[in-house]
């Protein structure tokens, strides 16, 4: 019998997933089926099928059941597993069963991506250009290629994944591009889907490995926050507070080509109001701040979040109420944050600055901040 019932080797989903859904009274819970298939027997009049499932290294039976057609559909949670198919003939007699055949269920994960390197391409000619994608839950079988925002999609010649399906690394030949930007899709056997755009392609740009660069490409933000003032030594920001309000607005452009970091300026203008201890008297004050920039940005993950280094140098304009001269103040700053692009192209920014108010007294203040921003296209 073991001759004429050669088992199929595999089993494929028929229905990877439903839709999840709870409510107060009851849930409902994915499910994925399989379809186990073996060569049909022209005597066989109907077959027993027989599932075992592994448990502490023990094979236990899970599932004991008749079927005329020489397939069966079977909802098997993730774990591993054997089967054997017994044919009976038209006497309905029991006749030699085949062999196990051992099969393993694997979850339904969703794919994750955590970093993609390098996101700008250059290009060679006759080259082959290596992505590497980390993240989890990357099956073996997944499969990986590049979609052109807007356009076709690009399928690597060679991919490699890694056993524990936390990485992948990806090759395309230098022909297979077009100028543009890219996005990586993963998707998983059952239809599990993610993407993560941001890979630059521009075949215009005369480049010869790292020294080379790409036709620079810039996006431009703004930012409203509120920054208090923190004094930490110094008489010119009111050591009797605790701290000084200030709101500021924040304007700056950024590269969005560059790897690993994108650089930029950026223009900040705030206002401050706090008192002043002159003669022991208190004095209250309002100042004008004006502040330009160097920016560093670095992405962390889906280029949806990022940290943020600032280092420049500003001019303060300080009006005392009892008297009518300004008095000029220099100061330098640097300062780190975190944006969390939360919905396109809004996002979300906190961090920290540490100023420095030249003058005969030298000043010095921290400034941690928090604001909400819009951020162009890239």
């Amino acid at each position: 019998m073991a001759s004429k019932i050669s088992l199929l080797c595999s089993f494929f989903c028929l229905i990877t997933f439903f839709l999840e859904a709870q409510t107060a009274g009851y849930f409902v819970e994915s499910r994925f089926l399989q379809r186990l298939v073996w060569v049909k027997d022209d005597y066989a009049r109907r077959y027993e099928v027989v599932i075992e499932r592994e448990e502490n290294e023990t094979y236990r039976q899970h599932l004991r059941e008749f079927t005329n057609d020489n397939f069966i559909i079977v909802s098997l949670s993730p774990a591993k597993y054997r089967y054997r198919v017994i044919p009976y003939d038209f006497l309905d007699r029991a006749r030699q069963a085949s062999q196990w055949m051992n099969i393993e269920v694997m979850p339904l994960l969703d794919p994750k991506i955590e970093n993609i390197s390098p996101s700008v391409l250059y290009p060679k000619k006759d080259a082959v250009h290596t992505i590497t994608v980390t993240g989890a839950n990357i099956f073996p079988d997944a499969e990986i290629f590049l979609r052109r925002l807007g356009g076709d999609t690009i399928v690597p010649i060679e991919i490699n994944i890694g056993e524990d399906g936390t990485s992948a690394a990806l090759q395309f030949e230098n022909s297979q591009f077009a100028s543009g930007e890219y996005e990586i899709v993963i998707v998983n056997p059952g239809g599990q889907e993610t993407s993560s755009a941001g890979i630059v392609f521009d075949p215009n740009s005369l480049t010869s490995g790292f020294s080379g660069s790409l036709q620079p490409q810039f996006a431009a933000y703004v930012t409203a926050a509120w920054i208090p003032l923190l004094p930490i030594y110094g008489e010119d920001f009111g050591l009797d507070f605790l701290a000084s309000p200030c709101a500021a607005v924040r304007l700056g452009v950024v590269s969005t080509n560059l790897n690993p970091i994108n650089a930029g300026l950026e223009f900040t203008a705030g206002w401050y109001t706090f008192d002043n201890i002159i003669d022991g008297d208190s004095m209250a004050h309002n100042a004008m701040m004006l502040e330009l920039n160097l920016v560093a940005e670095k992405h962390l993950v889906n280029r949806a979040m990022s940290l943020c280094f600032r280092f420049g140098a500003g001019f303060s304009v300080m009006m005392g109420a009892r008297k009518p001269e300004l008095l000029d103040k220099v100061n330098t700053n640097m300062g780190v944050s975190f944006r969390w692009l939360v919905w396109k192209p809004f996002y979300l920014e906190t961090g920290i600055d540490y100023t420095h108010l030249k003058g005969e007294a030298p000043s010095g203040a921290f400034r941690p901040w928090i604001g909400v921003g819009v951020r162009s296209k890239e």
